[in-house]
């Protein structure tokens, strides 16, 4: 079997989705699961979707991160404008803001969530 190295990425679409009068509709589902993780500042084994309404998330500000968090907020029944996002841009912003004790989550992608667990910083 042939693999191409290329990949279609959904994030246009979405761009294009979130603008009014969109000239293209994506209707496949693309994947069911993203990779980012959800991070708090101590184990919690009685979390719940409802304890991120009201609470500062470190965030990605923008593109499929973002677009993925706002998915996922909406599948567990949470409004997510009642949320306090801190949204930075790179991923480097993020895991500093996090680690300086900004927010009470935080949103990555791995390696960083794994990098504050083992650093005694964040529970996933």
């Amino acid at each position: 079997m042939v693999r191409s190295h290329r990949s279609i990425r959904p994030e246009p679409g979405v761009h294009i989705l979130n603008k009014a009068n969109p000239g293209a509709v994506h209707f496949a589902q693309i994947n069911e699961m993203d990779g980012f993780f959800l991070t708090g500042r101590a184990a919690d084994p009685a979390f719940k979707w409802k304890k991120l309404e009201g609470a500062e998330v470190v965030m990605f500000k923008g593109g499929q991160p973002l677009d993925m968090f706002k998915y996922a907020c909406h599948k567990a029944g949470i409004d997510f404008d009642k949320i306090k996002p801190i949204g930075l841009g790179s991923a480097g912003e993020i895991d500093r803001a996090f680690r300086q004790g900004q927010g009470q989550y935080v949103q990555q992608q791995g390696p960083y969530p794994q990098q504050l667990q083992a650093d005694g910083i964040g529970m996933s």
